[in-house]
């Protein structure tokens, strides 16, 4: 078993920049004396392009290409030999033991590509499909789409069961989903290994929101289930969700979230309280150079730094703008941070602009130097639907420079401090999806100079005292150390 860390990664690094991905490069760049091998889920095995080039002390990177099938065969295979496996797991729906029998079935079978081709094209497989969607009540909608939707659900789960990971200490999910399936299969492979988890945003909570506002095929009235508000397949994948996180959180033996907001979530969800802590994620402070505002500039600056995707909820934030710049003719919103993830969300959102006579007023900047760019605003907005512990809010108070942000994840923790810290308030947080009160909260921050500048000295001294990187580190490396020393 190797002395290493195998952090275990879904969708981001090294492919995106930003979020999850900086927090990676981040922890494995000023951690070189722990030995790091990567497991990298991806949805296919695509021409990706690396955002991040991987520290000399990553020593071997694997990658389970989630949505990955198999060439049809020529003869259609009747009979999927782990059936029996499969069937008895969803029949009792769910249990550990049969969980892990499973995975044990899968892992041993020695003619991987076989069972794969047998998992997605036999009848057999065909015929429990048709049996979940004649017994799960489904029998007045679309077979064909029940059939592609459920196919889709195990067709990563699929992919997952058939890796078999190198032996590590230990296995560090970096968030539950089919990254937290991924680690809870490590652990039954290597049961001597320790597992743990971070939580940047609780990842239930986020697809939920996901899948809440993505479109889907299935738009006639008979198949939106009216008291949760989303379709019957959505609904399907939601749980599925769930499922995977009670998982991981069994599995762990330590479960991080970035707040204790988040911990209670955790708990709420099946994790065990005495598993889980809270862990600040941390700024380089010597990056940031402080400069205190009194007052906001003659021609206010507001600025928003991320990925401009529809989590982040960015057609609100340009609302605000609109309702902004129509009581203050000077204001301007600079709009930093890639778009090449949801181009078409992007698209739309430089429609809005245009549609709102906002060009000029909203200015999309793409990538740029957050220090640089803190120097260029007056106020730091965030409209996001979901967040896990926005470290820019942190980066712009190092800066001097006040957020007005939406209340979700760790964003009222580091802007009031749940009022226990003795700091004071460094911005105002705000509703989801209010133009209107965000907007108030920005004319507050432009007209009140003596609320202004107290913020702007708070949010220093927070980032100081409770969201330093040196403390960051510092309590990873003690983590991983105490779990790479430890003994079965």
């Amino acid at each position: 078993m190797e002395n290493r860390v195998s952090l275990i990664i879904e969708g981001s690094y090294p492919y995106v920049a930003g979020g999850v991905a900086s927090w990676v490069q981040q922890l494995i760049t000023n951690l070189p004396h722990i030995e790091f091998e990567l497991i990298l889920l991806l949805s296919k095995d695509e021409n990706l392009v690396q955002r991040y080039e991987y520290p000399p002390n990553v020593k071997r990177v694997d990658r389970i290409f989630l949505m990955s099938g198999a060439k049809k065969p020529l003869f259609m295979p009747s009979k999927f030999d782990l059936l029996p496996e499969a069937k008895k797991f969803l029949h009792n729906y769910f249990s550990y033991e049969d969980f892990e029998n499973m995975i044990l079935a899968f892992n041993n079978y020695k003619n991987k590509d076989k069972i794969k081709k047998q998992a997605l094209y036999s009848s057999g497989v065909y015929d429990l499909i048709e049996k979940q969607f004649e017994n799960g009540g489904f029998v007045d909608k679309s077979f064909l789409d029940f059939f592609w939707y459920m196919r889709s659900i195990y067709m990563g789960f699929l992919n997952i069961l058939l890796f078999t990971p190198n032996k590590t200490k230990v296995y560090h999910a970096v968030s539950t989903g089919y990254a937290g399936i991924a680690a809870s299969l490590c652990k039954i492979l290597s049961p001597k290994s320790k597992v743990m988890l971070t939580e940047h945003g609780i990842y239930t909570r986020e697809r939920l929101m996901e899948v809440a506002i993505s479109e889907w095929p299935d738009i006639e009235s008979d198949v939106y289930d009216s008291s949760g508000g989303i379709s019957i397949y959505q609904n399907i994948w939601v749980e599925f969700f769930s499922m995977m996180s009670k998982v991981c959180y069994n599995y762990s033996d330590l479960i991080i979230s970035l707040h204790h907001k988040n911990n209670d979530i955790q708990i709420s969800e099946g994790a065990d309280r005495q598993k889980v802590i809270a862990l600040h994620n941390g700024i380089n402070l010597k990056k940031f150079e402080f400069v205190q505002r009194d007052r906001v500039s003659k021609i206010p600056v507001i600025g928003f730094l991320g990925r401009i995707v529809k989590i982040k909820d960015v057609k609100t934030l340009i609302k605000t703008a609109a309702i902004v710049c129509a009581k203050n003719k000077d204001a301007i919103f600079k709009l930093a941070g890639p778009y090449e993830e949801d181009k078409e969300y992007y698209e739309e959102c430089v429609q809005l602009v245009a549609s709102l006579g906002l060009e000029g007023k909203v200015v999309f900047l793409g990538k740029v130097d957050s220090a640089s760019f803190f120097k260029e605003i007056d106020i730091m907005i965030l409209t996001s639907l979901s967040e896990g512990q926005p470290l820019v809010i942190s980066e712009a108070a190092s800066c001097g420079v006040p957020t007005v942000a939406t209340n979700v994840g760790g964003s009222l923790e580091m802007i009031d401090g749940l009022g226990l810290d003795g700091i004071g308030p460094s911005g105002i947080i705000t509703s989801s999806v209010s133009p209107n009160e965000s907007a108030d909260a920005i004319l507050k921050m432009i007209e009140d100079e003596e609320f202004y500048k107290n913020c702007s000295i708070n949010g220093r001294l927070r980032a100081e005292q409770f969201y330093n990187e040196e403390d960051f580190i510092r309590s990873y490396d003690e983590i991983y150390k105490r779990f790479l020393n430890w003994q079965a």
